[in-house]
Protein backbone atom coordinates (compact mmCIF):
# COMPACT_ATOMS: atom_id res chain seq x y z
CA UNK A 1 0.00 0.00 0.00
CA UNK A 2 1.44 3.34 -1.06
CA UNK A 3 -1.18 6.01 -1.66
CA UNK A 4 -1.78 9.72 -1.09
CA UNK A 5 -4.48 10.50 1.49
CA UNK A 6 -5.94 13.77 2.71
CA UNK A 7 -6.88 14.60 6.32
CA UNK A 8 -10.64 15.19 6.60
CA UNK A 9 -10.10 16.99 9.91
CA UNK A 10 -7.20 17.73 12.27
CA UNK A 11 -5.62 14.45 13.29
CA UNK A 12 -3.10 13.26 15.86
CA UNK A 13 -0.31 10.93 14.78
CA UNK A 14 0.47 8.32 17.42
CA UNK A 15 3.56 6.28 18.12
CA UNK A 16 1.57 3.03 18.14
CA UNK A 17 -1.85 2.04 16.71
CA UNK A 18 -3.66 2.74 19.97
CA UNK A 19 -5.60 5.75 21.25
CA UNK A 20 -3.62 5.61 24.49
CA UNK A 21 -0.30 5.77 22.69
CA UNK A 22 1.94 8.85 22.76
CA UNK A 23 1.15 11.60 20.22
CA UNK A 24 4.24 12.19 18.08
CA UNK A 25 2.85 14.68 15.56
CA UNK A 26 -0.32 16.29 14.29
CA UNK A 27 -1.62 17.06 10.82
CA UNK A 28 -3.93 19.84 9.77
CA UNK A 29 -7.24 19.39 8.01
CA UNK A 30 -6.64 19.24 4.26
CA UNK A 31 -3.01 18.12 4.62
CA UNK A 32 -1.66 15.40 2.33
CA UNK A 33 0.13 12.35 3.70
CA UNK A 34 1.43 9.14 2.20
CA UNK A 35 -0.27 6.01 3.60
CA UNK A 36 2.21 3.14 3.44
CA UNK A 37 0.26 0.50 5.34
CA UNK A 38 -2.79 -0.51 7.36
CA UNK A 39 -2.72 -2.40 10.63
CA UNK A 40 -4.33 -5.79 10.19
CA UNK A 41 -7.77 -6.05 11.86
CA UNK A 42 -7.43 -2.50 13.26
CA UNK A 43 -8.63 0.89 12.01
CA UNK A 44 -5.18 2.50 11.83
CA UNK A 45 -3.07 3.71 8.92
CA UNK A 46 0.73 3.91 9.00
CA UNK A 47 1.74 7.17 7.36
CA UNK A 48 4.87 8.97 6.19
CA UNK A 49 5.69 12.44 4.92
CA UNK A 50 8.67 13.47 2.78
CA UNK A 51 9.93 9.90 2.97
CA UNK A 52 10.02 9.81 6.79
CA UNK A 53 7.77 7.55 8.79
CA UNK A 54 5.53 9.56 11.12
CA UNK A 55 3.33 7.04 12.90
CA UNK A 56 -0.30 5.91 13.03
CA UNK A 57 -3.53 7.77 12.29
CA UNK A 58 -7.10 6.56 12.89
CA UNK A 59 -8.55 5.55 9.51
CA UNK A 60 -11.74 7.58 9.93
CA UNK A 61 -9.69 10.78 9.85
CA UNK A 62 -8.21 10.21 6.39
CA UNK A 63 -9.63 9.71 2.91
CA UNK A 64 -7.94 8.89 -0.39
CA UNK A 65 -6.89 11.74 -2.64
CA UNK A 66 -8.54 10.81 -5.91
CA UNK A 67 -5.96 10.89 -8.65
CA UNK A 68 -7.99 11.69 -11.72
CA UNK A 69 -6.09 11.46 -14.94
CA UNK A 70 -6.43 14.76 -16.73
CA UNK A 71 -5.27 14.95 -20.31
CA UNK A 72 -3.45 18.21 -20.94
CA UNK A 73 -5.33 20.62 -23.16
CA UNK A 74 -3.08 22.01 -25.85
CA UNK A 75 -4.37 24.74 -28.07
CA UNK A 76 -2.43 24.86 -31.32
CA UNK A 77 -0.27 27.90 -31.95
CA UNK A 78 -2.12 30.77 -33.56
CA UNK A 79 0.25 32.75 -35.74
CA UNK A 80 -0.65 36.41 -36.09
CA UNK A 81 1.46 38.24 -38.62
CA UNK A 82 2.21 41.82 -37.76
CA UNK A 83 1.08 44.24 -40.44
CA UNK A 84 3.50 46.89 -41.65
CA UNK A 85 3.10 50.14 -39.77
CA UNK A 86 3.30 53.66 -41.05
CA UNK A 87 4.81 56.65 -39.31
CA UNK A 88 7.77 56.44 -36.91
CA UNK A 89 6.97 53.08 -35.32
CA UNK A 90 9.62 50.41 -35.87
CA UNK A 91 7.13 47.51 -36.01
CA UNK A 92 7.30 45.65 -39.30
CA UNK A 93 6.07 42.28 -40.50
CA UNK A 94 9.60 40.92 -40.87
CA UNK A 95 11.32 42.58 -37.93
CA UNK A 96 8.90 42.14 -35.05
CA UNK A 97 8.02 38.47 -34.76
CA UNK A 98 6.75 37.62 -31.29
CA UNK A 99 6.37 34.10 -29.90
CA UNK A 100 4.80 33.03 -26.60
CA UNK A 101 4.23 29.82 -24.67
CA UNK A 102 1.51 30.06 -22.02
CA UNK A 103 0.99 27.27 -19.45
CA UNK A 104 -1.70 27.09 -16.78
CA UNK A 105 -1.70 24.16 -14.35
CA UNK A 106 -4.56 23.88 -11.86
CA UNK A 107 -5.86 20.30 -11.85
CA UNK A 108 -3.18 18.51 -9.81
CA UNK A 109 -3.36 14.81 -9.09
CA UNK A 110 -1.39 14.55 -5.86
CA UNK A 111 -1.70 17.96 -4.25
CA UNK A 112 -4.31 20.66 -3.86
CA UNK A 113 -5.94 22.04 -6.98
CA UNK A 114 -5.83 25.71 -7.92
CA UNK A 115 -8.93 27.37 -9.33
CA UNK A 116 -7.38 30.23 -11.28
CA UNK A 117 -4.40 29.06 -13.41
CA UNK A 118 -6.39 27.80 -16.40
CA UNK A 119 -8.44 31.02 -16.49
CA UNK A 120 -5.31 33.12 -15.93
CA UNK A 121 -3.41 31.39 -18.74
CA UNK A 122 -6.33 31.57 -21.16
CA UNK A 123 -6.78 35.30 -20.54
CA UNK A 124 -3.04 35.99 -20.90
CA UNK A 125 -2.98 34.03 -24.17
CA UNK A 126 -5.84 36.14 -25.52
CA UNK A 127 -4.07 39.32 -24.45
CA UNK A 128 -0.82 38.26 -26.13
CA UNK A 129 -2.59 37.32 -29.36
CA UNK A 130 -4.08 40.81 -29.41
CA UNK A 131 -0.49 42.07 -29.14
CA UNK A 132 0.52 40.13 -32.27
CA UNK A 133 2.17 37.17 -30.55
CA UNK A 134 2.14 33.67 -31.98
CA UNK A 135 0.76 31.86 -28.92
CA UNK A 136 0.75 28.23 -27.81
CA UNK A 137 -1.59 27.69 -24.86
CA UNK A 138 -1.17 24.55 -22.73
CA UNK A 139 -3.57 23.79 -19.87
CA UNK A 140 -3.15 21.24 -17.04
CA UNK A 141 0.05 19.76 -18.42
CA UNK A 142 1.82 16.73 -16.99
CA UNK A 143 5.63 16.63 -17.03
CA UNK A 144 5.93 15.05 -20.47
CA UNK A 145 3.56 17.62 -21.97
CA UNK A 146 5.39 20.53 -20.33
CA UNK A 147 8.77 19.34 -21.59
CA UNK A 148 7.40 18.74 -25.09
CA UNK A 149 5.85 22.23 -25.16
CA UNK A 150 9.07 23.88 -23.92
CA UNK A 151 11.15 22.05 -26.53
CA UNK A 152 8.78 23.08 -29.32
CA UNK A 153 8.81 26.65 -27.99
CA UNK A 154 12.59 26.77 -28.16
CA UNK A 155 12.55 25.43 -31.72
CA UNK A 156 10.05 28.11 -32.78
CA UNK A 157 12.09 31.12 -31.65
CA UNK A 158 14.42 31.49 -34.61
CA UNK A 159 13.74 34.82 -36.30
CA UNK A 160 11.84 36.24 -33.33
CA UNK A 161 12.40 39.61 -31.69
CA UNK A 162 10.49 38.85 -28.48
CA UNK A 163 10.12 35.45 -26.79
CA UNK A 164 7.79 35.10 -23.81
CA UNK A 165 6.95 32.22 -21.47
CA UNK A 166 4.14 32.51 -18.90
CA UNK A 167 3.43 29.91 -16.23
CA UNK A 168 0.60 29.86 -13.70
CA UNK A 169 0.39 27.07 -11.13
CA UNK A 170 2.38 25.55 -8.30
CA UNK A 171 6.07 26.40 -8.05
CA UNK A 172 8.70 25.63 -5.45
CA UNK A 173 12.36 25.95 -4.58
CA UNK A 174 14.73 23.28 -3.36
CA UNK A 175 18.23 24.24 -2.22
CA UNK A 176 17.94 27.62 -3.92
CA UNK A 177 16.81 26.26 -7.30
CA UNK A 178 13.37 27.03 -8.73
CA UNK A 179 10.98 24.45 -10.15
CA UNK A 180 7.61 24.50 -11.89
CA UNK A 181 5.19 21.74 -10.92
CA UNK A 182 3.46 19.60 -13.58
CA UNK A 183 0.01 18.23 -12.79
CA UNK A 184 1.27 14.66 -12.29
CA UNK A 185 4.17 15.50 -9.93
CA UNK A 186 4.37 13.18 -6.94
CA UNK A 187 7.02 14.23 -4.44
CA UNK A 188 7.65 12.01 -1.44
CA UNK A 189 11.43 12.13 -1.22
CA UNK A 190 13.90 14.84 -2.09
CA UNK A 191 15.39 12.86 -4.96
CA UNK A 192 11.94 12.78 -6.63
CA UNK A 193 12.62 16.39 -7.65
CA UNK A 194 15.04 15.03 -10.27
CA UNK A 195 12.24 13.17 -12.03
CA UNK A 196 8.90 14.83 -11.26
CA UNK A 197 9.22 18.59 -11.84
CA UNK A 198 10.51 21.05 -14.45
CA UNK A 199 13.44 23.29 -13.55
CA UNK A 200 13.22 26.99 -14.33
CA UNK A 201 16.71 26.57 -15.80
CA UNK A 202 15.12 24.36 -18.50
CA UNK A 203 12.76 27.17 -19.46
CA UNK A 204 15.65 29.64 -19.72
CA UNK A 205 17.84 27.20 -21.63
CA UNK A 206 15.19 26.78 -24.34
CA UNK A 207 14.95 30.56 -24.72
CA UNK A 208 18.69 31.26 -24.96
CA UNK A 209 20.36 32.51 -28.11
CA UNK A 210 19.72 35.21 -30.62
CA UNK A 211 19.54 38.98 -30.41
CA UNK A 212 16.05 39.15 -28.88
CA UNK A 213 14.26 40.00 -25.68
CA UNK A 214 13.35 37.00 -23.52
CA UNK A 215 10.57 37.48 -20.98
CA UNK A 216 9.55 34.86 -18.40
CA UNK A 217 6.49 35.55 -16.23
CA UNK A 218 5.90 33.28 -13.21
CA UNK A 219 2.63 33.39 -11.32
CA UNK A 220 3.91 30.32 -9.57
CA UNK A 221 4.70 31.10 -5.95
CA UNK A 222 1.36 29.92 -4.57
CA UNK A 223 1.04 27.97 -1.33
CA UNK A 224 2.23 24.47 -2.17
CA UNK A 225 1.84 21.43 0.11
CA UNK A 226 4.44 19.54 -1.93
CA UNK A 227 7.07 22.09 -0.92
CA UNK A 228 6.01 21.79 2.71
CA UNK A 229 6.42 18.02 2.57
CA UNK A 230 9.98 18.34 1.29
CA UNK A 231 11.03 21.26 3.48
CA UNK A 232 12.55 19.01 6.12
CA UNK A 233 14.92 17.52 3.53
CA UNK A 234 16.33 20.74 2.09
CA UNK A 235 19.56 22.32 3.24
CA UNK A 236 17.70 25.59 3.85
CA UNK A 237 14.21 24.63 5.05
CA UNK A 238 13.62 28.07 6.53
CA UNK A 239 13.73 29.52 3.00
CA UNK A 240 11.59 26.93 1.22
CA UNK A 241 8.54 29.14 0.75
CA UNK A 242 7.76 30.56 -2.68
CA UNK A 243 10.58 30.78 -5.21
CA UNK A 244 14.25 31.45 -4.61
CA UNK A 245 16.30 34.63 -4.94
CA UNK A 246 16.54 35.48 -8.65
CA UNK A 247 19.28 33.53 -10.38
CA UNK A 248 21.80 34.91 -12.82
CA UNK A 249 20.38 35.17 -16.32
CA UNK A 250 21.84 35.67 -19.76
CA UNK A 251 21.86 39.16 -21.25
CA UNK A 252 18.53 40.15 -22.76
CA UNK A 253 16.31 38.31 -20.27
CA UNK A 254 13.67 39.49 -17.83
CA UNK A 255 12.14 37.16 -15.23
CA UNK A 256 9.02 38.47 -13.52
CA UNK A 257 7.90 36.82 -10.28
CA UNK A 258 4.41 37.17 -8.80
CA UNK A 259 5.96 37.98 -5.43
CA UNK A 260 9.28 38.61 -3.70
CA UNK A 261 11.84 35.82 -3.14
CA UNK A 262 10.96 33.32 -0.41
CA UNK A 263 7.40 34.64 -0.21
CA UNK A 264 4.11 33.10 -1.30
CA UNK A 265 1.62 34.58 -3.75
CA UNK A 266 -2.13 34.11 -3.43
CA UNK A 267 -4.35 32.34 -5.94
CA UNK A 268 -7.09 34.87 -5.27
CA UNK A 269 -10.83 34.60 -4.73
CA UNK A 270 -11.85 36.38 -7.91
CA UNK A 271 -11.71 35.31 -11.56
CA UNK A 272 -7.95 35.77 -11.75
CA UNK A 273 -5.03 35.91 -9.35
CA UNK A 274 -4.07 39.42 -8.17
CA UNK A 275 -0.88 39.27 -10.22
CA UNK A 276 -2.51 38.17 -13.46
CA UNK A 277 -5.33 40.68 -12.92
CA UNK A 278 -2.73 43.45 -12.90
CA UNK A 279 -0.88 41.99 -15.90
CA UNK A 280 -4.08 41.93 -17.93
CA UNK A 281 -4.65 45.57 -17.04
CA UNK A 282 -1.20 46.90 -17.97
CA UNK A 283 0.19 44.59 -20.67
CA UNK A 284 -0.40 46.25 -23.99
CA UNK A 285 -0.65 49.81 -22.75
CA UNK A 286 0.37 51.86 -25.82
CA UNK A 287 3.79 53.43 -25.51
CA UNK A 288 4.54 51.91 -22.09
CA UNK A 289 7.98 50.33 -21.80
CA UNK A 290 8.09 46.86 -20.24
CA UNK A 291 9.87 47.98 -17.04
CA UNK A 292 7.13 50.53 -16.45
CA UNK A 293 4.48 47.86 -17.10
CA UNK A 294 5.85 45.70 -14.30
CA UNK A 295 6.21 48.69 -12.00
CA UNK A 296 2.51 49.43 -12.47
CA UNK A 297 1.70 45.74 -11.94
CA UNK A 298 3.66 45.76 -8.67
CA UNK A 299 1.80 48.82 -7.41
CA UNK A 300 -1.60 47.28 -8.21
CA UNK A 301 -0.79 43.95 -6.55
CA UNK A 302 0.58 45.62 -3.43
CA UNK A 303 -2.58 47.68 -3.19
CA UNK A 304 -4.88 44.70 -3.79
CA UNK A 305 -3.12 42.52 -1.20
CA UNK A 306 -2.46 45.25 1.36
CA UNK A 307 1.30 44.88 0.71
CA UNK A 308 1.27 41.18 1.56
CA UNK A 309 2.43 40.37 -1.97
CA UNK A 310 5.15 42.36 -3.71
CA UNK A 311 5.94 41.32 -7.32
CA UNK A 312 9.61 41.13 -8.23
CA UNK A 313 11.67 41.25 -11.42
CA UNK A 314 15.18 40.16 -12.33
CA UNK A 315 16.24 41.88 -15.55
CA UNK A 316 19.28 41.95 -17.81
CA UNK A 317 17.47 43.59 -20.72
CA UNK A 318 19.57 45.96 -22.80
CA UNK A 319 18.92 48.36 -25.64
CA UNK A 320 16.38 51.08 -26.16
CA UNK A 321 13.43 49.52 -24.37
CA UNK A 322 10.72 46.94 -24.99
CA UNK A 323 7.26 48.06 -26.03
CA UNK A 324 4.56 45.40 -26.45
CA UNK A 325 2.10 47.97 -27.77
CA UNK A 326 3.72 50.70 -29.80
CA UNK A 327 3.04 54.35 -30.19
CA UNK A 328 4.95 56.89 -32.23
CA UNK A 329 8.69 57.09 -31.55
CA UNK A 330 8.73 53.80 -29.58
CA UNK A 331 10.64 50.63 -30.38
CA UNK A 332 9.04 47.21 -30.14
CA UNK A 333 12.06 45.09 -29.23
CA UNK A 334 15.81 44.89 -29.00
CA UNK A 335 16.40 43.22 -32.36
CA UNK A 336 15.78 39.97 -34.15
CA UNK A 337 17.32 36.52 -34.04
CA UNK A 338 19.05 35.87 -37.29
Amino acid sequence: MDEIYIAKKPANVREKPDLGSRIVASIKSGSFVNVIGKVKNKAWYLIERAGERLGYVFTALLEPKKAKTVDPIVIDPVAVKAKPKTGNSSVTASGDRRVALVIGNGKYRYTQNLSNPSRDATAIAEKLRALKFEVTLVLDADKQSMERALRAHGDSLRGSSIALTYFAGHGMQIDGKNFLIPTDARLRKKRDVNYEVVALETVLFEMEGGNRANIVILDACRNNPLAQQLASQTRSPGKSRGLAIPLNTSVGTLIAYATAPNREAVDGKSKHSPYTTALLKWLGTPGMEIAEVFRRVREDVMRATERQQIPWENSSLVGGGIYLATSKNSKSAQGSDS
